[in-house]
């Protein structure tokens, strides 16, 4: 892997950092960008960090590149893997983290990809809180180091966080899941079974390839299946 200087600024977004794999985005790119990053939670005092990632197929690539450049700053990392978004912000607060980055691109196209940061570990970096990492490689204010990676599995503090404050009553529910095969697949089935929900699900098998629909819900047409249902 290398530093890639010529990275395309519009990237640099509102409220995160976002593209399309192989156009935008690519292993060096997110080498690049795990470097800025460790540079600049370093020269702020921390020394560690939390990564995640969706279960879009370039996540893993991107993910490889986004960890070696934090790495190579001396910022330790704490591996978390496939999650979903929300155990990824769980992961802030259980892991005591002041600082993280979740490789996801949302609801987009199966195309995109991307990077949701914070620097703190109490809400996403946005404005030119994004665009400060492009700075830092146009500006070539790299530091160096050497960290150390570990990898950890929270499914099941997650789950049982979610599953503890939610209290259904004696009437047994039935629903209909449709999970988009987005990284929900991962774990919608055992919080239902958890709440003792009858549930019928339906695209729940994690396929970053999202063959049956576009994993976006605010889409009308992209509900069909579960209206059907």
């Amino acid at each position: 892997m290398q530093i890639k200087k010529d990275i395309n600024s519009d990237i640099f977004r509102q409220y995160d950092i976002r593209g399309i794999y192989e156009q935008d985005l690519d292993q060096d790119v997110a080498y690049t960008i795990g470097l800025a990053f460790g540079s600049y939670i370093k020269n702020i005092g921390q020394n560690k960090t939390v990564i995640g990632y969706d279960n879009r197929l370039s996540s893993p690539i991107l993910h490889k590149g986004l960890c070696q450049g934090i790495l190579d700053t001396g910022i330790d990392i704490t591996n978390i893997g496939l999650v979903t978004t929300p155990i990824y912000y769980f992961s802030w607060q259980h892991l005591n983290m002041e600082s993280g980055i979740m490789i996801t691109a949302s609801h987009n196209p199966k195309e995109y990809n991307g990077f949701k940061i914070s620097y703190n570990g109490k809400y996403n970096a946005y404005g030119d809180m994004v665009k400060l990492l492009k700075n830092i490689i146009d500006n070539d204010q790299i530091s160096y180091g050497q960290g150390s990676i570990k990898d950890i599995n929270i499914y099941n503090e997650y789950i049982n966080f979610v599953t503890s404050s939610i209290k259904l009553g004696d009437k047994k529910l039935k629903v209909v899941i449709d999970c988009g095969n987005g990284s929900a697949s991962l774990i919608a089935k055992e919080v239902f079974e958890k709440l003792n929900i009858d549930y019928i699900p339906i695209f729940c098998d994690s396929d970053g390839n999202f063959p049956n629909h576009h994993p976006d819900p605010s889409v009308e047409k992209n509900l069909t299946f579960l209206k059907e249902e």
